[in-house]
């Protein structure tokens, strides 16, 4: 037996020996691996079936919402956390991102409505567009209709993927009335601080604020009632 068989083999055993040790060093003694830190693009938390339950994902990776086991849309542009039901729908989640060149930032925390979208929503945003910057963070809870949300953001894709600028325009259209009828539902409530002015709003179901009381940054304090047009009917303190 040469020296360089010897070599190999010797290394050989010591190789599987070492791969052994890792791979019990990995375990506790319940059975489950073990780790101080992992790099990971993509975590799937899922029933014994295989039913999705929870995701968590870099923006490449991100899975498009589902519901009723079709992807309203294409996947990727989130980071965070997704959560779902026990039908495997996209029921909210945590979602974070900022884009450096247009200095915008957001994140929020979303729970959804059965086989609808967003009801509660705690948010935050910037954006600096022509050198004003604009910043905001609050809570708003939204109102849903009962429809099934599929219809509506089929639609939307078919305007996203349209190339003739007549047929965007009429999808445009029908998504316009279907807003005026209220398939997309409205939100009712907003409590939160809006460019140093703290604002609590109560809208109509169209989406209308018809209540406001806001306290701005110089400390000065308004309640207001308006109309449907969103003239002030009545103020406190009254303008005079």
């Amino acid at each position: 037996m040469t020296n360089s068989l010897r070599f190999f083999k010797t290394y050989t055993l010591i190789s599987s020996i070492m791969l052994i040790f890792l791979m019990f060093a990995a375990f506790t003694p319940s059975g489950n691996p073990k780790f101080k830190e992992i790099d990971v693009e993509r975590i799937n938390i899922v029933e014994k079936d295989g039913t999705m339950k929870l995701v968590l994902t870099n923006k490449e990776r991100s899975p498009g919402a589902i519901v009723d086991g079709k992807y309203l849309y294409e996947g990727g542009g989130r980071t965070g956390m997704l959560f779902y039901n026990d039908e495997g729908d996209e029921c909210g989640g945590l979602v974070y991102g900022n884009h450096k060149g247009s200095k915008s930032a957001s994140s929020g925390l979303m729970f959804d409505q059965y086989k609808q979208d967003q009801v509660i929503a705690i948010q935050y945003g910037e954006s600096t567009r022509r050198g004003k910057k604009s910043r905001m963070a609050g809570i708003q809870i939204n109102e849903r209709p009962d429809t099934h949300i599929a219809d509506l953001a089929a639609l939307v894709n078919k305007m996203n993927k349209a190339k003739d600028p007549k047929k965007k325009a009429l999808i445009q259209k029908e998504l316009q009335k279907a807003q005026k009828e209220g398939k997309f539902g409205a939100p009712r409530l907003y409590l939160g601080n809006v460019n140093k002015t703290a604002i609590l709003q109560l809208k109509d179901h169209a989406g209308r604020t018809r209540f406001r009381v806001k306290v701005d940054s110089a400390g000065t304090a308004k309640l207001q009632f308006l109309d449907e047009l969103g003239k002030v009917m009545y103020q406190l303190p009254s303008n005079k």
